[in-house]
């Protein structure tokens, strides 16, 4: 693991403030024994609890319409999955409803894990994929993350020419996603689901 910090000039918390008095503050020359006060010089607890305290900054909660977001985003996605299986193909593209709805937990759960570092809901995400695809059929997906709305850039990346920050999950990466695209078969079945996890300040 490398530290992103090059150096350190103080360490506080809400109640505790040390100033760095080492003659190299650099992260990798530095004591960080907090009790030795020849490196660290620790401010009165008296006068921190006396300072003015300041006012919690107020957060204005997501303002868009996150599923009517999700629905134009999906079928954006869809017509161009659809075009480019068509034109560079040659193939039709068939929907399944059904399939995408069962997605949307899947999504869930990489969102808690990504934010959370904890998942939920695999086994049954699993169980439900099972039961819908018939005997002798194979589920194949690739999950992506997206900081953006813009489905050009996101079939730009699903076809494997990813830009800076554009990362598709589950080990998939953009050659699996082509694969996909290129798939083939007589009842072969597509589904595109978009979950969008807005957060405060319409991040």
């Amino acid at each position: 693991w490398e530290c992103p910090l090059e150096s350190v000039h103080s360490m506080f918390n809400h109640k505790e403030f040390y100033a760095n008095v080492q003659a190299v503050d650099r992260v990798e020359s530095c004591d960080w024994d907090l009790r030795d006060a020849t490196k660290w010089k620790a401010f009165s607890t008296d006068a921190i609890r006396v300072l003015p305290k300041t006012p919690p900054v107020p957060l204005f909660p997501y303002t868009g319409d996150r599923r009517a977001q999700e629905a134009v985003l999906e079928a954006q996605l869809k017509a161009l999955v659809a075009r480019y299986r068509s034109e560079e193909c040659r193939l039709s593209t068939v929907w399944s409803a059904n399939l995408a709805y069962l997605l949307s937990p899947a999504l869930a759960a990489y969102e808690s894990e990504r934010t959370t570092g904890t998942t939920f809901a695999n086994a049954e995400f699993q169980q439900a994929i099972k039961r819908h695809i018939p005997v002798g059929h194979v589920f194949k997906a690739v999950p992506f993350h997206f900081n953006h709305r813009n489905p050009r850039r996101m079939i730009v990346a699903f076809l494997g020419l990813r830009g800076k920050g554009e990362a598709g999950r589950g080990g998939g990466g953009g050659s699996s996603a082509l694969d996909l695209l290129k798939s083939t078969g007589d009842t072969l079945r597509f589904a595109v689901r978009v979950r969008i996890f807005p957060y405060a300040e319409d991040v």
